[in-house]
């Protein structure tokens, strides 16, 4: 397991810190032409980035906790949001992503473990899209600065 670059950690923190009152917001599109970054979760020959969601290891890389509220996250994603800080789309192009879900294909060695949940949680996050489920989101997220 993987504990999470210095570099995602420095973005994730400066987030946090520079949006105290504003999250970062992400918008999930369904058109790609639309200036958004790409994302293929379709693909898992060859995956840019692994990511096993987990309930079960002792010290994930990350923990995020979904909240139901804009003002208590600091990472909204939204399909919805007016002026979004990034736009993503899904595409058979792009950066390939492989999910492993809680109660599904088992990940043999994934580059990060991943928890949903309420306890110690690193960052919050505001979930609002029938474009990408939360794990895509996470999974985008961590993989966009893991380069």
């Amino acid at each position: 397991m993987k504990k999470l670059p210095i570099k995602i950690c420095a973005f994730l923190v400066v987030i946090v810190l520079s949006f105290q009152t504003q999250a970062f917001t992400l918008k999930g599109i369904s058109n790609c032409d639309s200036g958004a970054y790409s994302y293929n979760f379709n693909n898992s020959i060859n995956p840019n980035i692994q990511i096993a969601f987990t309930s079960f290891a002792l010290s994930p890389d990350v923990t995020f906790k979904e909240v139901s509220s804009t003002s208590n996250a600091d990472i909204i994603f939204d399909d919805n949001a007016s002026n979004p800080d990034m736009k993503v789309c899904k595409s058979n192009k792009g950066k390939n992503i492989k999910i492993y879900k809680l109660g599904g294909e088992i990940a043999l060695m994934p580059d990060y473990y991943v928890s949903i949940s309420s306890i110690s949680p690193n960052y919050t996050i505001y979930h609002n899209s029938s474009v990408f489920s939360i794990e895509e989101v996470i999974a985008l997220i961590i993989a966009t600065w893991a380069d």
